[in-house]
């Protein structure tokens, strides 16, 4: 009988790594709570490259367009635009898939419009890619959108 030799090294590497998307992420998604942008810039590796989406542009035709951000700039003023905006209080994880370079939510968040006193709940699953080092080098987020607001119709 022939068994899967697997290398006990590489497994011990994998699971460090794993581990460490799964701080770094969670770390960001703290930051994100408090709200604070210097404190959610600090998440991220000190120098790109970054990936960020969180701002999709749903157009009338039913579309919808999620540009990349990629400076350090631009993450800061979409933090600005989010978190200026509203608050989020919590996020439930329903998936949380760590991997070695990086980690996946799915999750259940609640939160509120800035000034307001209603909490929504919105789904989103996000990805969160790592380096070796301190921080993620980006947050690439995709936000469940009722059917009427894409402007599909079944």
């Amino acid at each position: 009988m022939r068994v899967i030799d697997i290398d006990p090294e590489l497994l011990r590497q994998y699971a460090k790594a794993s581990i460490h998307s799964g701080v770094e992420a969670w770390t960001h998604m703290e930051a994100e709570f408090v709200g604070n942008i210097d404190g959610l810039m600090e998440t991220l590796v000190p120098q790109g490259p970054y990936a960020y989406t969180i701002v999709p542009r749903v157009f009338e035709d039913g579309s919808v367009k999620s540009p990349v951000i990629s400076t350090a700039e631009e993450i800061r003023e979409c933090y600005k635009f989010v978190r200026g905006r509203s608050d989020l209080i919590s996020g439930e994880p329903l998936v949380d898939i760590k991997s070695s370079w990086y980690n996946f939510h799915e999750s259940i968040n609640r939160g509120r419009v800035r000034g307001q006193d209603k909490i929504t709940e919105s789904y989103t699953i996000a990805i969160f890619p790592v380096s070796t080092g301190k921080g993620i080098t980006g947050e690439l987020v995709w936000a469940r959108v009722p059917r009427a607001k894409t402007g599909y119709r079944t």
